[in-house]
């Protein structure tokens, strides 16, 4: 059987074929038996002429003895004469028993005796014996006419000839008709099965019956069924891939496993300005594209994958079809396929040359000031580290400058940061003409700092002496106007021990700031046994115990009494505040205070403050043992007066806890309210809102206390402790208590008095007509839970 491939046709047809072969077959088959009943028939005739002549010859053998017996020769040429014409024999000869010819007849005289047992075409040839019981005389020689027998076989030769051609022009037609019609089946598979080699999915082959044609059929049909089916799903699959692959913003590639370019997406073109035509042309691709320096690194990585390996986000340059270098990023994995052969490996390449640069423009601008260009304290930080460990080793000396500019808020303030950014950038000038040995940076605002390497704190106080010097000299024009600035360092040499890098920078801090407060211009070395820089160390330590105390919930309420000295007047108490230390202690505000005032931790106690006495008071009312007192007083620092979400903050908590408002009263010190006067009033003005009570604490200290009385709405005027401390004893101090008291009746205002230490600073106080007195006379401070 021949198969049919698609663009090559067959010589001939399977049914052509099959009809050959089928009519050769039977023509042959048919020819045999007509040829072998024709042998059997020549053999047959043959034989029954053999046994008539051996049955003749046996006769006539007996009969011709006496004639030769006799040498009767004339009689026997006359019956021989006679038994040829009747007996249809060609020739008889006579021969006695010396093989002398006796007589003959149709045989010439001059011819040789014929050979016996051959036969001619029309002549069987035999030689008899010429006996009588068994004694020989002679041989006869008989030649028998067998053209009769030859004719009949002619005859039926050719009738069985014309049969055959018979036979086989019915059997012709007859195969022809049948394998025509048992191949239809197979003609319209191959039609079928040659659209579809063509592409055309939408033939099917017509099933009729249920033989095994018609099951192929079946078969085909559901096949090329799945074979439409499988085509579609692989048609949307590439068409998902290419709108994947073709479409995708990245450089895809495929690689065999000898590391030759088999497939590649479009965007190479995007990003390299050479076609996916041309990639496929390159023999050493993408090694002819990338930069000379990089292409080791990606040989290396080519070996990696072709040896099953995985990698991403390689960097490394490509160069443009125009010339110009761009940045790539590469990740690789390996293809296998189900049986876990690898197919070689995919690459998919990104251009970064924009993150490339945006990383360097960041990294540049991590460890840079954006104003200046000198290093942050990001930078330098890392350069402190590194010098630490340096010194650790080789203990060559190192010391840190630390630099603040004096008057640099007056110049913000007037002219604005547009003046004070270029004040920076004209003094950053001046800091690198004379920090050429050390690492200058920005720390923030206006604070710089010099690391100077193989510098004692000798040289570098004289470091900081001229560069004070020359800032001193420097004169700011803007605007028109000419301004004078300073300056103040602090200098710290590091020494063993001393390896902290924010230990270092604190104590540089903490040396300029001791430099501003005494005076200005001035350079001040850090000396940890100075009783200034010991106080600041305290104060430092009191920072970490606050935040860790806000964070840890350590900080305690305490309350003491405001005694009414008149009878018919409530109770108040003024809410106090503690701090238990890791040992248990509990710590007086004086402890922490300061420092939380300095570092600007208030408003976070203020707020945890107001929180604690709102829900302390919600739970008495809820367990319906409220104290007998009118009001509970809450000290308010400067920094939370400053807060303009501070006000928000006090009427959340009342309305979160539910508290009556009444019950509270805020007390704010009178230095803070005149120096923020505007928040100072905008705080009076949303807590007679809420109407809670208002104190002005302090009162009497400033200068102009009696001016802004006026203008702050509050209900009590406490003392300052300056004048109620001595009042017994020092007349001054009593005629100004007296000139508050006068004046607090005349705006209809209550009095208290603070500090009041002992009886007879309670009887002038009670005297001058005070209302309230507080101090440890009367009470001593103590926990508001019990």
């Amino acid at each position: 059987m021949k198969l049919h491939f698609p663009g090559r046709s067959p010589r001939h047809s399977f049914r052509t074929q099959l009809l050959l072969s089928s009519f050769f077959v039977s023509v042959l088959t048919l020819f045999l038996l007509v040829g072998n009943n024709l042998l059997l028939a020549s053999r047959h005739f043959q034989a029954e002429q053999r046994e008539y002549a051996l049955e003749q010859g046996r006769v006539l053998g007996e009969v011709f003895a006496p004639y030769l017996l006799a040498h009767d020769y004339a009689t026997l040429r006359d019956t021989l004469d006679n038994l040829r014409q009747n007996q249809g024999l060609r020739y008889v000869i006579v021969v006695n028993e010396d093989g002398e010819r006796a007589a003959s007849a149709g045989w010439p005289e001059d011819r040789a005796l014929p050979e016996s047992d051959v036969s001619d075409v029309d002549v069987l040839h035999s030689v008899f014996p010429v006996a009588i019981e068994g004694v020989i005389y002679g041989r006869l020689y008989m030649g028998r006419d067998t053209s009769r027998s030859a004719e009949v076989l002619r005859n039926l030769l050719k009738q069985s000839t014309l049969i055959g051609i018979g036979g086989v022009t019915l059997l012709a037609f007859f195969l022809y008709s049948l394998i025509r019609y048992m191949t239809q089946g197979l003609v319209r598979l191959s039609e079928a099965s040659r659209h579809i080699s063509m592409g055309d999915f939408t033939r099917r082959v017509q099933v009729e019956g249920q033989d095994e044609i018609s099951v192929l059929a079946a078969n085909f049909n559901r096949m090329i069924d799945a074979v439409q089916n499988r085509v579609r799903a692989l048609e949307d699959s590439e068409q998902r891939f290419r709108a994947i692959a073709d479409y995708t913003y990245a450089w895809e590639n495929w690689f065999d496993t000898d590391g030759k370019l088999r497939w590649i997406n479009p965007a190479v073109q995007r990003v390299t300005g050479f076609s996916p035509e041309e990639c496929m042309d390159m023999e050493q691709f993408p090694l002819n594209l990338v930069h000379i320096d990089d292409q080791e690194l990606v040989r290396h990585q080519m070996r990696q994958a072709r040896d099953g390996h995985s990698g991403q986000n390689m960097e490394f340059r490509v160069l443009h079809r125009d010339g110009h270098c761009i940045w790539c990023a590469m990740s690789w994995q390996s293809i296998r396929n189900k049986e876990g052969v690898s197919q070689g490996y995919r690459s998919s390449i990104r251009d970064i040359t924009l993150q490339h640069h945006v990383t360097e423009e960041l990294a540049y601008q991590s460890i840079h000031d954006p104003l200046t260009g000198l290093y942050n304290r990001r930078a330098f930080e890392r350069q402190l580290r590194q010098t630490i460990e340096q010194f650790q080793r080789d203990r060559r000396p190192v010391s840190v400058l630390y630099l603040d500019l004096d008057q640099f808020k007056v110049i913000n303030d007037t002219c604005g940061h547009v003046a004070g950014d270029q004040l920076l950038i004209e003094l950053t000038k001046i800091l690198q003409a004379h920090a050429q040995q050390g690492f200058l940076a920005r720390l923030g605002g206006d604070e710089f700092s010099i690391l100077l390497h193989n510098c004692d704190e000798t040289q570098a106080m004289r470091h900081a002496d001229v560069l004070i010097s020359e800032i001193r000299a420097y004169t700011f024009t803007y605007g028109g106007r000419s301004f004078y600035i300073g300056a103040s360092a602090g200098v710290v040499r590091v020494v063993p021990g001393m390896d902290n890098f924010t230990d270092i920078l604190m104590a540089a801090d903490t040396a300029c700031y001791a430099a501003k407060e005494q005076g200005r211009n001035r350079v001040e070395l850090y000396d940890e046994n100075n009783e200034y820089i010991r106080m600041r160390h305290e104060e430092f330590r009191s920072i970490g115990h606050v935040t860790d105390a806000l964070s840890e919930g350590r900080f305690l309420l305490y309350f003491q009494h405001l005694e009414p000295l008149c009878d018919e007047k409530p109770k108040h108490v003024e809410i106090l505040i503690r701090l238990r230390d890791f040992l248990g202690n509990i710590q007086a505000p004086t402890r922490f205070i300061a420092a939380a005032e300095r570092f600007n931790l208030m408003p976070y106690i203020d707020r945890w403050v107001v929180e604690n006495v709102c829900r302390q008071l919600a739970e008495w009312q809820k367990a319906g043992i409220m104290p007998a007192v009118e009001r509970f007083a809450i000290n308010i620092s400067g920094a939370s007066l400053s807060d303009r979400e501070f006000p928000d903050y006090v009427h959340e908590q009342i309305d979160r806890y539910q508290v009556d408002a009444s019950r509270l009263c805020f007390e704010i010190t009178e230095g803070c309210a005149i120096s923020q006067l505007a928040n100072a009033l905008n705080f009076i003005k949303r807590v007679r809102g809420l109407k809670a009570a208002l104190s002005l604490d302090d009162f009497g200290s400033g200068l102009s206390s009696f001016a802004y009385l006026k203008q702050f709405h509050v209900d009590y005027l406490k003392i300052d402790g300056l004048f109620i401390s001595n009042i017994d004893s020092d007349p001054s101090d009593r005629a100004v208590v007296h000139a508050i008291v006068q004046l607090a009746k005349v705006h209809n205002l209550k009095t208290i008095a603070e500090f009041v230490s002992s009886e007879s600073i309670l009887e002038v106080v009670r005297e001058l007509g005070v209302d309230y007195v507080q101090g440890y006379a009367r009470h001593v401070p103590e926990p508001l839970e019990h």
